[in-house]
């Protein structure tokens, strides 16, 4: 793997993680240049012949999550965002980060119910100073999903493949 689109793929997945935190989206202005820097760099930098290699891995970026985002689970920010890390990663990459983003989501959820008061104050997420309150229901909707993409990401570093 390309040291430096990984490094690049781990800053695009921070700053996400961060913008989902405080804002409550992942923004296009972040995920669309992302797609398209990510692409871009595997079409020069193919000494091998890979060319294909950055637009494979965004469309399996995109493809993995357009079930979880037709039934609700996820947002679009969400699908960009995995598909712009499988732009910059590429395909066996991000099917890895998908499974290990899976796995930090089931956590994720599973903390938001045993912890109930996750759902009305939230201070891990006021790192903006606003203070945001969520309905007392518990929604995968508002479960902010880049964090566990960027989870996914990370423990792919740490651990390795799956696959």
């Amino acid at each position: 793997m390309n040291i430096a689109a990984l490094i690049v793929g781990l800053a695009i997945a921070q700053i996400a993680t961060y913008t989902d935190l405080t804002r409550r989206r992942v923004p296009n202005a972040l995920t669309i240049p992302a797609i398209a820097s990510g692409v871009f760099y595997h079409v020069l930098a193919s000494i091998d012949g890979h060319w294909d290699f950055g637009i494979t891995g965004m469309l399996l970026g995109g493809v993995l999550l357009l079930v979880p985002y037709s039934l609700g689970l996820v947002g679009g920010g969400d699908v960009k965002l995995l598909s712009a890390l499988g732009a910059w990663v590429g395909p066996d990459a991000v099917c890895n980060v998908f499974i290990y983003g899976t796995l930090c989501g089931t956590v994720l959820s599973v903390l938001f119910v045993v912890k109930p008061q996750w759902k009305t104050g939230l201070s891990f997420y006021n790192f903006s100073g606003k203070n945001k309150s969520f309905s007392n229901k518990v929604s995968v909707a508002k479960i902010p999903y880049a964090v566990a993409v960027n989870g996914g990401l990370l423990l792919f570093v740490l651990c390795g493949e799956l696959l």
